[in-house]
């Protein structure tokens, strides 16, 4: 009865529309009644001619959520910023553009929206989530797990987004058994979801168990063809392996699948400078922070392979931004101290960085190029005294 009800809506709706097709708000009522039904791609142009005739914050907003229900993040922000401009008390479109600029790597900028929308409404637990987010992207994984733990707590049947973050958070802190189990209740609730498949895949593929987590991903694609998800991870798996060929196979997929999947131009960027095409890499890692400007992986190709062609300048910059974008991760630290070395300019900045760098890394290999740097700061009277 209700379908039949929201079917006999759109009919007098159109009718009104095509008897007044200069009122704004008659279209903004069909697309909403649209949306209702499911239909989408009819909302969509109802939103847009109710926009050419006024532009208002709620046509906006609804034109900004079907955008980013769709992942398509740019036009989205665009809607969605038209919207918070108009409106800007409005907890609800703060909150959507906050978690549109946070998909897109803009944690900065999402940060005060995601605020704004908690304190519009605490109980918006999209807001709650992204702002959990960014403390893990902050690296400040244990406050991360809490505000996860918080969210469970309060309501349980809501737990996919909050399993997988702490998930994450307990991968950060180096607990890979705690991540795995994590991700295993998440796959008792959702065994068909492809990024908490391709999430227990990846922990199985960094624990050693990579013929598990291929199987895994197989059978996850499936089930989920077109997840991009799925093939990062894949591709992640075979670049590990120096897999060229088949990394590159698995990335396309990916796009495939999101033409907006900016980490696979990141892992693409990687694989040319794995093979010496330098130039390439940043072509790939400049088509990612195309969609993404503040992706800490898409700045760190950017910067290496800036770095390796001596445009030094660039390489500090990409470098730069991505401390700026990631300031607890130690490549970022380390690549910028290496460009302000290369650049023969204010080396207590160098020593700086190469500190906290030397601070946060948590593997053998980095600690050996961080002592690397360090010595020859050293040859330049350079020192921690």
């Amino acid at each position: 009865m209700e379908n039949e009800s929201i079917t006999q809506e759109i009919h007098r709706l159109r009718m009104i529309v095509k008897s007044h097709p200069e009122k704004p708000d008659s279209w903004k009522e069909l697309g909403d009644a649209y949306v209702a039904h499911g239909e989408s791609g009819e909302a969509q142009i109802c939103y847009e001619r109710s926009l050419a005739l006024q532009p208002t914050a709620t046509a906006n907003c609804a034109l900004g959520r079907i955008l980013l229900s769709e992942n398509r993040l740019k036009p989205a922000a665009a809607r969605l910023n038209d919207a918070h401009n108009l409106d800007p008390e409005d907890g609800e479109v703060a909150g959507l553009l906050g978690i549109a600029y946070l998909k897109l790597g803009e944690k900065q900028k999402a940060q005060p929206l995601l605020q704004l929308a908690l304190t519009a409404n605490p109980a918006n637990e999209d807001a709650r989530m992204g702002l959990a987010r960014i403390m893990a992207a902050d690296g400040d994984f244990k406050g991360g797990i809490k505000a996860c733990q918080e969210i469970l707590e309060s309501n349980p049947k809501n737990c996919k987004d909050p399993l997988v973050l702490m998930g994450d958070c307990f991968l950060g802190l180096g607990s890979l058994e705690s991540g795995e189990k994590c991700y295993t209740v998440a796959v008792k609730h959702f065994p068909n979801d492809p990024q908490v498949l391709a999430g227990l895949a990846s922990i199985h593929h960094l624990s050693g168990r990579d013929k598990i987590a291929e199987e895994e991903l197989k059978e996850g694609l499936e089930r989920n063809p077109n997840s991009a998800d799925i093939h990062l991870v894949l591709a992640q798996i075979y670049f590990n392996r120096k897999e060229a060929a088949q990394t590159r196979a698995a990335c396309e997929e990916a796009l495939d699948c999101d033409a907006d999947c900016f980490k696979a131009y990141a892992t693409l960027g990687m694989v040319d400078l794995l093979e010496g095409d330098f130039a390439g890499a940043l072509v790939l890692a400049s088509k990612g922070l195309e969609i993404a400007p503040a992706d800490p992986d898409c700045l760190l190709v950017a910067a290496q392979a800036c770095e390796l062609q001596g445009q030094f300048i660039e390489t500090a910059e990409f470098a730069q931004r991505a401390v700026d974008a990631a300031p607890k991760n130690p490549n970022a630290h380390l690549m910028l101290a290496r460009a302000v070395v290369s650049l023969r300019r204010d080396l207590p900045k160098a020593h700086k960085h190469l500190v906290l760098a030397e601070k946060l890394a948590t593997n053998e290999q980095m600690k050996e190029r961080i002592l690397n740097l360090r010595l020859a700061l050293e040859k330049k009277g350079v020192t921690s005294k």
